[in-house]
């Protein structure tokens, strides 16, 4: 399961505080921020079971934070973008004019903003099949292989037609 929040954490110091206590309360879940983000990104990713993003919700506003669930929206059968991504992107796009360089620039030969490279690496992963769709529309053997490629959010299963 893999759920993503809006924030309004500013400082890196707070998104880490923040995330050592999501994983005391989740232990084995994937956290991570995106601070650069207009909508100031958290990325809960549990690999193996279900966790109540209303845990994690009440987990930030009792340190005053403000936080809610980016809704998920069906894909249109023509892209394998999710509506989130194109909203998140949107908002940046509108309530940011000053990144819209960069997402243009980003979007050379990546699917704009899909692919970090700052979070590509050349840590290990396990050989295990569990296969994921990276938003790029790239198949990946398990989520640590999209992760370490760089992909920053992924669906379970092979991708369509793939």
């Amino acid at each position: 399961m893999i759920e993503v929040f809006k924030t309004n954490i500013n400082l890196e110091k707070d998104a880490l505080f923040i995330e050592q206590q999501l994983k005391k309360a989740f232990p084995g879940c994937i956290i991570d921020f995106d601070l650069e983000d207009c909508d100031r990104i958290l990325r809960v990713e549990s690999p193996n079971k279900v966790f109540d993003p209303a845990q994690v919700i009440e987990i930030l506003k009792q340190h005053n934070l403000t936080i809610e669930v980016l809704p998920d929206a069906t894909p249109s059968r023509n892209t394998k973008i999710s509506h989130r991504k194109i909203w998140l992107k949107a908002c940046c796009f509108l309530g940011m004019p000053i990144l819209l360089l960069a997402f243009l620039s980003c979007s050379a030969g990546k699917l704009n903003g899909c692919v970090d490279p700052a979070k590509v690496s050349e840590g290990p992963c396990t050989m295990e099949y569990n296969p994921v769709c990276g938003c790029n529309g790239t198949n990946y053997s398990n989520p640590c292989q999209a992760r370490r490629s760089g992909v920053v959010s992924w669906s379970k299963g092979a991708c369509n037609g793939n």
